[in-house]
């Protein structure tokens, strides 16, 4: 994206082809004013590759910026790199703008291990239930059932922390073994 070295060449070339100019009028020489029309072609289109490759630039940042993150990428952001590859993500939907988009959802085999390592990283308060009876998050868990703890068999447990006091909660909910977790991170 390195355009500076287009602008200062089609700035120099404008200046050199007004300069000819003013001394083609003042001298009344033809041949003049063709050397300005030619610098000030030459400035044209230095200066139009210096604007397309400042906005393929611009918009090769912005796509990256709003590009979709993984469903590992949003693991990463809430707990760190995973110590083992026991991680795989099945399912993940990203929070996009807070108060519109319901949460942060992950759905994710992996080892006690990596849940063990999770759950040390913060004070999280523990409840175990039957899957009828876990406490579902409101907005963070979606109605067709792919985050829905009551799809982790017959006994949940759940790890609930408030990361940050009436603004960011999150939710784990894992199976009896602990070997599929659904994360609901809300951030409001």
């Amino acid at each position: 994206m390195n355009f500076l070295p287009l602008v200062v060449f089609s700035v120099t070339a404008g200046v050199l082809s007004m300069l000819f100019t003013l001394v083609a009028v003042l001298r009344r020489r033809l041949r003049l004013l063709w050397y300005a029309l030619a610098f000030f072609l030459i400035g044209g289109v230095c200066g139009g590759l210096a604007v397309y490759r400042a906005a393929t630039g611009v918009y090769s940042r912005v796509k990256d910026a709003i590009a979709p993150r993984t469903g590992m990428e949003i693991y990463i952001a809430l707990f760190g790199a995973p110590v083992s590859d026991c991680v795989r993500i099945t399912r993940h939907r990203d929070q996009v703008i807070p108060k519109l988009d319901s949460g942060i959802s992950l759905r994710l085999k992996t080892c006690s291990s990596e849940v063990k390592r999770i759950l040390s990283m913060a004070p999280y308060v523990a409840t175990r239930s039957a899957n009828q009876a876990a406490d579902r998050v409101y907005g963070g868990l979606d109605a067709n059932g792919t985050f829905a703890p009551e799809n982790l068999g017959d006994t949940i447990t759940t790890y609930y922390w408030e990361v940050q006091p009436g603004r960011n909660w999150r939710w784990i909910y894992c199976d009896r073994d602990s070997s599929e977790v659904i994360v609901v991170d809300v951030l409001d």
